[in-house]
């Protein structure tokens, strides 16, 4: 995202960028759900090794200007061994980075079970389970829209205690 804005654009490109996702959240499993319920398993693969190929297509294209690079380059070991004491010495971000990991753990227990949920407790097939990810799209739209007027009356911890409470 910095290579494609100015800084002072990267805030608001990167809101647009996860409601972007959020957009394809919601439409694409539903399609991809249609699809496979009409026409079978072979046109949604079709279609995705497609969209691949157009992505490698853009990303071949694509002449990023060359940065000037001040630092010397860093080996990988070595930087998580420098992001691990960065975290470890500014408690701050390690709370954050705690709540997230515990926050994703057992929220993706529920996308894990979300197609037994589906099938057996539901009785759906491809269609319905699409169109049920396609609802987690749009609330996540929903939210998106929603987190700004949010923030201005609830500070972030407020905000972590209700989205864990609404995540079952």
């Amino acid at each position: 995202m910095p290579d494609l804005v100015s800084k002072n654009a990267l805030g608001p490109a990167i809101a647009l960028n996860s409601l972007g996702i959020n957009i394809s959240r919601a439409i694409g499993p539903a399609l991809g759900g249609l699809i496979l319920s009409f026409v079978g398993p072979w046109m949604v693969f079709l279609l995705n090794a497609i969209s691949v190929l157009g992505v490698a297509w853009v990303l071949y294209r694509w002449k990023a200007e060359p940065g000037i690079q001040r630092l010397p380059p860093e080996h990988f070991f070595s930087a998580v061994r420098a992001g691990l004491r960065y975290v470890h010495a500014a408690p701050v971000l390690r709370n954050v980075l705690i709540r997230t990991v515990a926050f994703f753990l057992f929220g993706s227990a529920g996308w894990a079970l979300l197609p037994l949920v589906a099938r057996r407790e539901l009785g759906l097939g491809p269609g319905g389970y699409g169109i049920m990810l396609a609802f987690i799209g749009v609330g996540a739209i929903f939210g998106a829209v929603l987190l700004p007027r949010l923030r201005k009356r609830f500070s972030s911890d407020s905000l972590m205690v209700l989205a864990s409470l609404l995540l079952p």
